[in-house]
């Protein structure tokens, strides 16, 4: 069974208290709510939006801007990210424009979504975006650790494998 908006909706009412979010704002029209937190001075707008032709619920965030002396390392480690998708559960991430920020981006079937489901991969998807976007400041390939080759994404995936999907 594919879960209506309007149950989305009532399962974010319910668990927002859960996920210690700041807000949950729904906009009806574009079929999409927007998730505000805030940690320590951190904040993020996590993006959820309903869209019934995929019966796919897509979660993104902004990761921020690529800094202009690490283009080269930012791009290679995100396309081996993504290259490792079955590892990270699906996500994977986007530019929105050329030159642009670092979109974080997963989509969750609508197919029997139940509220502990979702609670678990909007959680989990609050501290990869929260670690993506540190990653993005601090820049690719300046800390042996965070070097652009397969060793990384292994690492990054030994600590997210499944992170996102409940």
């Amino acid at each position: 069974m594919i879960v209506t908006y309007e149950e989305i909706s009532t399962i974010l009412t319910k668990i927002g208290p859960e996920l210690e979010v700041d807000e949950i704002a729904a906009y009806e029209e574009s079929r999409t709510w927007a998730v505000a937190t805030s940690d320590g001075g951190w904040d993020a707008v996590i993006l959820l939006h309903y869209d019934e032709a995929s019966r796919k619920l897509f979660v993104s965030g902004d990761c921020g801007p690529v800094p202009d002396d690490k283009v080269l390392s930012t791009y290679e480690f995100l396309l081996k990210y993504n290259l490792a998708c079955i590892d990270t559960g699906g996500a994977r991430f986007a530019l929105d424009g050329p030159g642009g920020d670092i979109s974080l981006i997963f989509d969750l079937p609508l197919a029997d979504l139940e509220a502990d489901t979702l609670s678990v991969t909007i959680g989990n998807f609050i501290n990869l975006l929260r670690t993506m976007q540190a990653m993005v400041i601090c820049g690719f390939g300046e800390d042996p650790s965070v070097q652009g080759d397969v060793n990384v994404v292994d690492g990054m995936t030994d600590r997210m494998q499944g992170a996102i999907r409940a």
